[in-house]
């Protein structure tokens, strides 16, 4: 079956009645392969999708780390990030205050509520600028003590005086820290150096990085965390950062002296990185002795993010997603900058579409890149999300009013309708291979002026 659709006509059947797809060609082979091929493909793209958020209105970030208590048990310390533009704040006296709830929920494999609280925060600021400021974001923290294992995290904001709710949800492996050999805790990722008393580094909240993610104007990884555990003579501590097939790894060594009656050593690190692409890498930790043998190891992701943005690889390939909004003219002119000028022309193209100029946000340039992100998350499938049909269409014209879908069956193949009433467009999509590979049957809706 074919299909006609324009603007101002409905879903018809084409007289062409030419039949896409017949599920009877397929054979248990065949569903088999596929299978494992498609399990391939999303291990990979995986690897792309950006950093998770909450869902709902207030936008925010989590992250979290084991460390040994005192007791021995792992105190699991959650770090929740928001910036001040996700609150509302209201005068009250010379100052601008946000009031919020905070509930964190911790439940077994079984469904379980395991362990649980919530905080009540008040926020406070100086002038109108910082509350609508997206920079310098707030860092919650709280901590349980737990048994090693895997869990489910709910965590739930709720402004108190919008009304407004996020809610981030997540798996959470709590490592054992239990004493009887060396063993690294779990890191805490910084955007800048802890200050330090004689016991070592001291956790400032301000000074915390939930989101993992290092822009290349500030091109240094900095950590903290915690050695357990004897340390033989001449051991060293062994840091590498490492990126994909291609990426240059970035490492260094420290030696980690052994001190009498201490079997807990609080630290913080760094690593200057010169990566050429964005993206995700891997932080790798290990502390090896005298003879290079392996006595602990820990590892955790972190994100690259290089002036075009964390959903393009390269700055050629970020120029090609561009394309969806920039005229000719402009990608010439980017494509023309010379290296050291890239930044300053990549600049140059979003203040001209800043709708707030003279803040320290840009909604357009924002919105468009949650958009590629949003894309490359839910449309990738044989290429990146942004460059599939249904990508390029949410990139430009952002989400439908509407979607109709009719499910793959026997005798037709799936489709989709998308719908957008205020421009008077509709998009039809149609899996013609019955592998979830939507391409868009009528490019005259997407290209007319």
């Amino acid at each position: 079956m074919d299909f006609d659709v324009s603007p101002s006509q409905g879903l018809t059947k084409s007289p062409k009645c030419v039949k896409l797809f017949d599920v009877r060609i397929l054979n248990v082979g065949f569903v088999l392969v596929f299978v494992l091929l498609w399990a391939m493909v999303l291990q990979l793209l995986a690897q792309d999708l950006a950093v998770s958020v909450s869902k709902g209105d207030i936008r925010f970030v989590v992250d979290h780390a084991g460390f040994r208590d005192s007791s021995g048990r792992t105190k699991e310390t959650f770090l929740c990030e928001i910036a001040n533009d996700q609150l509302h704040f209201t005068r009250e006296g010379e100052r601008f205050r946000a009031r919020a709830e905070l509930t964190a929920i911790l439940y077994d494999g079984k469904g379980n509520q395991v362990v649980g609280d919530n905080w009540d925060k008040t926020y406070e600021v100086k002038d109108y600028a910082a509350t609508v400021s997206a920079g310098n974001p707030l860092v919650e923290t709280f901590s349980f003590l737990m048994d090693p294992g895997r869990y489910r995290l709910h965590v739930e904001l709720v402004d108190q005086k919008a009304g407004s709710k996020g809610t981030w949800q997540g798996d959470v492996v709590v490592p054992d820290l239990s004493p009887g050999q060396a063993r690294f805790s779990e890191l805490i990722f910084l955007t800048r150096p802890l200050p330090t008393k004689q016991e070592g580094p001291v956790l400032d909240s301000a000074r915390l990085n939930p989101s993992r993610v290092f822009p290349d104007s500030v091109p240094t990884l900095r950590w903290f965390f915690a050695v357990y555990g004897p340390t033989p003579p001449g051991a060293q501590l062994l840091f590498t950062a490492t990126g994909g097939r291609g990426v240059r790894p970035v490492s260094k060594t420290r030696p980690l002296k052994a001190i009498p009656g201490h079997s807990v050593r609080e630290l913080q690190d760094s690593l200057s990185l010169s990566f050429s692409e964005g993206g995700s890498y891997l932080l790798a930790l290990s502390l090896v002795d005298s003879a290079g043998k392996t006595l602990a190891g820990r590892e955790a992701s972190f994100e690259y993010d290089p002036f075009y943005g964390l959903v393009a690889r390269t700055f050629e390939e970020a120029l090609d997603i561009l394309g969806y909004i920039a005229s000719s003219s402009e990608l010439d002119s980017l494509r023309k900058s010379p290296p050291s000028g890239r930044r300053e022309a990549w600049e140059s193209f979003w203040r001209k579409r800043d709708p707030t100029k003279g803040t320290d946000r840009n909604e357009d340039r924002e919105q468009f890149f949650q958009r590629v992100a949003y894309a490359n998350a839910n449309f990738s499938r044989f290429r990146r999300g942004w460059k599939a049909d249904m990508g390029r269409v949410y990139i430009k014209f952002d989400a439908p009013d509407e979607v109709e879908r009719h499910p793959f069956d026997a005798e037709n193949p799936a489709y989709e309708v998308w719908y957008y009433y205020a421009l008077n467009r509709q998009f039809l999509f149609v899996d013609r291979h019955g592998l979830g590979d939507y391409t868009l049957s009528n490019w005259g809706a997407y290209i007319k002026k």
